[in-house]
């Protein structure tokens, strides 16, 4: 029994101890698990981090990548826009900073609401004035703003910028281009005005200016302009400088140039051109619209006529003590004259005034360039470059019967 007993014990005991050996074993089995979930928690989260540290990243350099996208189209934009300021001003800006020669002459001056140069009227294409309606007066309006002076000057004080450029968009002639060069005339004859393609003929453009006749002037590349620019010419001094109105500024408004600097500074152009007298006709001479072609030929003979021999009688009664003896045919027989030298004299205007009259350019053109009278008496060679005036004058008595 006692024997019984103790086999009991004893496989109790080794059962026990075999229990707790197994529990021993999977809490060792558990604790591994457990790591191994661990370890694998670990490397997950280290997976991630490392995935949102990358993800971080490639956002930097992608903002870092717009930024300087950004500053290079910006640079790029400045340079572009630099670029265009610079060409625009090479364009426009004029090549010479100053006028060989130039002098002080009259600043612009502001009387009640109209401005003037001297005695002249002086408008300027840039004031805010004239450019409230569309029609690019500012930047391309120089030829009407010119025209507008000579015409304000010589017919009608009320005449602006606005009302040239106007119509001559009107008639096709201007646009924001510019002005085309037969702008001139036709402007000059709207307004009841008489224009003289001069070209670069510094005597006309000399007299012109001496019979008080505003000459509208076409400059370059150079001083005045970088481009085309009209100006136009107010009077002349007895020492050859110009008084000008440029009607894009004031400050070489206010100068007085060399003719011969202004004509240097002259550009090619069209419609006798780069010069044009602006006058007044003498002889004005009203013909009713009704007449009869008949009647207005007729008119226009007598007055041809009546305009020569008032001419002959002009220089007949003018003369000097060396010519009272000369036959007036005899005095209208002209030398050429040098060409540093500016014909003048009383027989020189007369006809100058009488190729006015008669719109005749081969008149006014030998009135410039030939000597007459006690000029070309006392001249070292008569029988050299002399013209006889009077072939001049038949042939227009002849053409007006």
């Amino acid at each position: 029994m006692r024997k019984k007993l103790m086999t009991v014990a004893l496989a109790a005991f080794f059962s026990c101890c075999l229990s707790n050996s197994t529990s021993i074993h999977a809490e060792e089995s558990m604790v591994s698990q457990e790591s191994t979930v661990s370890t694998t928690e670990f490397s997950v989260t280290t997976t991630e981090k490392s995935v949102v540290s990358e993800a971080s990243t490639q956002k930097k350099k992608t903002v870092v990548k717009r930024h300087k996208k950004k500053a290079t189209i910006k640079k790029k934009h400045q340079e572009k826009k630099k670029s265009k300021k610079d060409n625009h001003q090479k364009q426009s800006k004029p090549k010479i900073s100053h006028a060989p020669g130039s002098v002080n002459g009259y600043k612009p001056v502001k009387a009640k609401e109209t401005e003037y140069v001297g005695q002249y009227i002086y408008y300027n294409q840039t004031d805010t004035q004239w450019n409230q309606n569309n029609l690019s007066i500012r930047s391309s309006g120089c030829g009407p703003t010119s025209m507008a002076v000579c015409i304000a000057n010589l017919q009608n004080k009320s005449v602006t910028p606005v009302d040239t450029a106007s119509w001559a968009r009107q008639q096709g002639l201007y646009s924001s281009d510019g002005s085309v060069h037969q702008a001139i005339p036709a402007m000059a004859q709207h307004w009841g005005l008489h224009c003289m393609g001069l070209k670069r003929d510094y005597n006309m453009i000399k007299r012109s200016l001496q019979n008080g006749n505003p000459v509208v002037g076409l400059m370059g590349p150079g001083y005045f302009t970088g481009g085309g620019h009209f100006i136009t010419l107010l009077s002349i001094d007895q020492n050859d400088k110009v008084v000008v109105a440029d009607v894009a500024s004031r400050k070489r408004t206010s100068k007085k140039y060399d003719l011969k600097y202004i004509i240097a500074q002259s550009k090619q152009a069209a419609a006798n051109g780069p010069f044009w007298s602006i006058y007044k006709s003498k002889a004005a001479y009203k013909v009713s619209a009704k007449a009869v072609k008949k009647k207005i030929k007729k008119a226009k003979k007598v007055n041809t006529v009546r305009a020569i021999k008032q001419c002959k009688k002009v220089i007949a009664n003018d003369r000097t003590e060396i010519e009272k003896n000369i036959p007036v045919e005899k005095l209208i027989i002209g030398q050429q004259a040098s060409a540093d030298t500016i014909p003048s004299g009383k027989i020189n205007d007369a006809l100058y005034d009488l190729g006015e009259q008669l719109e005749n350019y081969e008149l006014i053109y030998v009135s410039t360039h030939y000597e007459f009278g006690q000029q070309m008496i006392t001249g070292s060679n008569l029988k050299a470059n002399t013209i006889d005036v009077n072939e001049i004058l038949d042939a227009l008595q002849k053409k007006g019967r």
